[in-house]
């Protein structure tokens, strides 16, 4: 910890399992699974349909009279054949169905199970739109938003030891004893409710699966950062209050771009601040975006980056590295908030209101740096606002002259 006058700043890495990848194997959910290397136990024949939807693997389970079910499994080493060294399983997968409707875990929604080398390493991962436990429940991850995709991923680094995240937050760590001999393989699957059941005794609701991908790999070291969005070094000048409202505004989410496929998650990323300390955002989930190649990440915040300061996240893989003798590496992000800034050289005062206009006749004006109200449009309602932000109208004090602190 340093501190500058009343001011902490904490530079905190976490150890965990590594960040990076190399890809074996990717399901990108664009074709059927029997198509991509599955083999088929339950083809969805029974009080269940499925389709192919923007490249994504869609399946309606229908709560008849039996359940729906489908499984897919793909193998990766045979009984006795040699493992690789290192495995990292990832999929992105959506549902409907709300683990608090179920009611009951025995009537799951979807699974993934992961075997590695058998009697090492045997485990599923059970979903519903808003949670993930393991088999027996005792480790779950709640509060996910539902009616969006999350991300899972399963890492063996060493052989022995594994671990299992839901949208970057851990949700089981497994210790082997010794190593097995067994088949490695993954499957991935569901089962739909059934009957007249149900929390309320009307039956449970239909449910809806989507799978985005599912891949594996080997694991590697060593990524960095190439983009982020906003941009590293960005200063968001725009309001950090709606006119006539005390709620807080600012910026809670960025995405990260690495230069090769890796994994991410929360325990990787460190935050420093300028502010006190009880401003520091926290890393909330660590989560794929829509169209992700493997090596992008959205990074969701518990709160926003704290107006009038610098505030940057330190990425790193080396002290994972180090564990097996090998070379890491750490990117960082710097992101800051100072409203009124728009010419982003770190003071709000009138020139930014002449940056302002030169974007906006120039056709150059974007969102990020001109949509000062933040309603998704630009218009001379934003030029209004700048002033009202310099003057301290409707904000949280004036913005005219203040300046980001430097860093200690």
């Amino acid at each position: 910890m340093r501190r500058n006058g009343g001011t902490a700043f904490v530079f905190l890495l976490l150890p965990g399992p590594v960040i990076a990848d190399q890809i074996v194997f990717a399901y990108e959910g664009d074709t059927w699974p029997w198509l991509a290397g599955f083999d088929t136990f339950n083809a969805c024949d029974v009080d269940c349909e499925h389709w192919l939807e923007d490249g994504r693997y869609v399946l309606n389970l229908d709560p008849g009279l039996q359940s729906g079910v489908y499984n897919y499994s793909r193998l990766i080493t045979t009984t006795g054949g040699t493992p690789p060294p290192t495995l990292w399983v990832e999929w992105r997968f959506k549902s409907n169905y709300s683990y608090l409707q179920s009611n009951d875990f025995v009537l799951d929604d979807a699974r993934v199970r992961v075997e590695y080398d058998q009697t090492v390493a045997s485990v599923s991962t059970w979903m519903w739109g808003d949670a993930a436990f393991d088999a027996g429940e005792a480790h779950f991850v709640t509060g996910m938003a539902m009616g969006e995709f999350h991300s899972f991923r399963f890492e063996i680094a060493n052989g022995l030891d594994s671990f299992r995240w839901a949208d970057g937050k851990l949700l089981q760590e497994m210790n082997a004893p010794q190593s097995g001999a067994g088949t490695t393989y993954i499957q991935f699957g569901g089962i739909g409710g059934s009957g007249a059941g149900g929390p309320d005794g009307m039956g449970y609701p239909q449910l809806t699966d989507s799978w985005d991908f599912l891949r594996y790999g080997t694991i590697s070291y060593g990524e960095v950062i190439v983009s982020a969005d906003p941009a590293a070094g960005y200063i968001d000048p725009r309001q950090d209050r709606p006119t006539g409202s005390n709620t807080p505004q600012g910026l809670t989410r960025f995405t990260v771009t690495f230069n090769e496929p890796n994994g991410l998650r929360n325990g990787n990323v460190a935050v420093e601040s300028t502010a006190p300390v009880s401003e520091w955002p926290a890393v909330e989930w660590v989560t794929r975006p829509d169209g992700d190649d493997g090596d992008t990440w959205e990074i969701r915040l518990d709160k926003r980056i704290a107006p009038g300061q610098r505030t940057r996240f330190i990425i790193s893989d080396e002290a994972e590295a180090a564990a097996v003798g090998e070379q890491g590496a750490t990117s960082v992000v710097e992101l800051s908030f100072l409203p009124g800034d728009v010419n982003g050289n770190g003071t709000s005062n009138t020139q930014d209101l002449l940056a302002w206009i030169m974007a906006f006749n120039s056709g150059a004006a974007n969102l990020l740096h001109h949509d000062i109200n933040r309603n998704e449009l630009i218009n001379t309602q934003d030029l209004l606002r700048i002033v009202q932000l310099l003057n301290g109208t409707f904000t949280q004090q004036p913005w005219n002259g203040m300046s980001l602190p430097d860093w200690p």
